[in-house]
């Protein structure tokens, strides 16, 4: 296992070799490939400065290929990673709890340029695609109470077979560009920091140019005795995110495995959404398959009813203030597939199908009002 001495690590160059753990599974036998925790010197800082890494293998390691540990809250800023590259390095998985690659704390400027990052095993001589779903991320990057990653880039990377392909737990400045999703359950989850009061959002994480291929719900793979959290190629559990110019595309279009599934999946209401130029897969009809950009969520805004109508413009997920009428019209600038999410603020909201609203079926069946309260959902 590779460690970090004290002090400032400066121009290190590692590259042309493969590590290997030559271990079978155990969860309770934990040995990392490189350990790079920066640590105080005798000019008062340290860590790892001006590195690179070049054409390296690791895998069959319990623990995380690659751990890349900054500054925590109590370290006054003087421990960080930083200007690092790391070209052609390629990390596999083979327990549930392991990461292929865990950034934590101070780290910055640092660039990962066509790398892997894979939940497959590799067991002595025979290459086994186990799929990592049960639990685990092939990358994480999170905070050190308020001392987060940030300035990171991953170029035209691969991250595949595992539920997480990347969880970020508080980063900033984080970009995904033209790299490979395949084989995922959430592709990219973002979440607010845990360990500090109040738990802060991660901040300009931009998504672009990147192709997630059964990245969603892991597609129409067949995986139907593997655990779903919730499909999506982007899940934001509160942050500010730059998704654009990306491609969703599955095996099997018409599969019903997708219709629960997500392109972005937002469940923060003050989370901040930028989706612009997004496409997905053609049928052989010639058709856009809609439902694989499908979003929840998007772009919060409160807006009033007014003479029976809400005009909710390009927004997907408004709040409608204090609503004192029945809603019959929704006038909107959403596309053919696209799901617009109504939440009331003050009262419940009533609806009815006088214009351009239409209930499902079952509720056609019974009544043409409806009433939502605060808590409740319902599919119109």
């Amino acid at each position: 296992m590779f460690v970090l001495d004290s002090g400032r690590i400066q121009g290190v160059n590692l590259s042309d070799f493969t590590l290997t753990g030559n271990t079978s599974p155990n969860e309770s036998s934990v040995v990392n490939g490189m350990y790079l925790k920066s640590k105080t010197g005798a000019t008062g800082d340290g860590g790892l400065w001006g590195a690179t890494f070049k054409n390296i293998q690791i895998n069959q390691f319990n623990g995380t290929g690659i751990i890349l540990e900054g500054s925590g809250p109590n370290d006054n800023y003087l421990l960080p990673n930083q200007n690092l590259i790391f070209e052609n390095v390629y990390i596999t998985r083979q327990t549930l709890s392991s990461n292929c690659l865990l950034i934590r704390g101070q780290n910055g400027q640092i660039e990962f340029n066509a790398c892997g990052f894979d939940g497959c095993m590799e067991i002595s001589s025979a290459y086994s695609c186990q799929l990592q779903t049960d639990s685990g991320f092939n990358v994480a990057l999170e905070s050190l109470g308020h001392v987060q990653p940030s300035v990171i880039q991953f170029n035209t990377c691969t991250f595949q077979y595992s539920s997480y392909g990347v969880f970020l737990q508080f980063a900033e400045n984080v970009t995904f560009e033209n790299c490979w999703f395949e084989a995922l359950d959430r592709a990219i989850a973002i979440i607010r920091s845990q360990d500090t009061s109040p738990k802060l959002p991660s901040k300009s994480i931009n998504v672009i140019g990147c192709r997630f291929a059964n990245a969603a719900g892991y597609g129409s793979l067949d995986l139907k005795s593997k655990p779903k959290y919730g499909g999506a190629c982007i899940y934001l559990d509160g942050g500010q995110v730059n998704a654009e110019n990306n491609y969703v595309t599955v095996s099997d279009e018409k599969s019903s495995k997708l219709d629960d599934d997500f392109f972005l999946l937002n469940y923060d209401i003050n989370s901040e959404v930028s989706i612009k130029n997004n496409s997905c897969k053609i049928d052989e009809n010639g058709n856009e398959v809609l439902k694989l950009i499908r979003t929840f969520g998007v772009t919060n805004n409160k807006i009033s009813a007014v003479n029976g109508t809400i005009k909710t413009s390009n927004f997907k997920f408004i709040i409608v203030e204090n609503a004192k009428e029945t809603i019959s019209e929704i006038v909107s600038t959403l596309n053919a597939g696209e799901i617009l999410t109504v939440k009331a603020e003050g009262r419940s909201i009533g609806f009815d199908n006088l214009k351009n609203i239409t209930f499902s079926r079952a509720l056609q069946m019974v009544q043409i009002h409806l009433f939502l309260s605060q808590t409740k959902q319902q599919l119109l």
